[in-house]
């Protein structure tokens, strides 16, 4: 049965449902789903799979929370320096003041996502490629001192 994530309610159980070793947070999810919602995307789900959907293409395609949290993460990014671009262009009035708080709000966000980020297969690849580099680096008499 085809079903749309809506609300964190609905994310943070299909999580739950799914056994997917994914913590969230209603209001990470919540962060997750308005920038989704902002960028016109939505989540659905159909028989445990995650699907990424376009709402201005009608599309949608099969996805993993790891590869949504990376797409919001960026956007995320993208959002915070288009508003410090406008920001540092314009002069200081009201308008500058309006984006100050967003870019205060974007910045919170993004101390969020930072966060959901850590637990992704991202972070985890990146973690263990330093693992790696960094025994690469040890000499033989290093290795022998565990």
């Amino acid at each position: 049965m085809k079903e749309r994530l809506e609300k964190p309610e609905h994310l943070t159980a299909w999580l739950n449902e799914e056994r997917i070793p994914f913590q969230l947070s209603l209001k990470e999810a919540e962060i997750i789903l308005g920038y989704l919602e902002g960028s016109a995307y939505s989540l659905e789900t159909e028989d445990g799979i995650l699907f990424l959907c376009d709402d201005v293409e009608e599309n949608r395609e099969e996805t993993e929370i790891d590869d949504v949290v990376q797409k919001v993460c960026e956007t995320n990014y993208e959002l915070i320096e288009e508003t410090a671009a406008k920001i540092m262009e314009a002069e200081i009035s009201a308008d500058t003041r309006q984006e100050e708080d967003s870019l205060a709000r974007l910045m919170e966000d993004e101390k969020a996502l930072a966060l959901v980020f850590l637990q992704t297969r991202f972070q985890k690849g990146l973690e263990q490629a330093l693992r790696q580099a960094a025994e690469k680096k040890k000499t033989p008499a290093d290795r022998a001192r565990r």
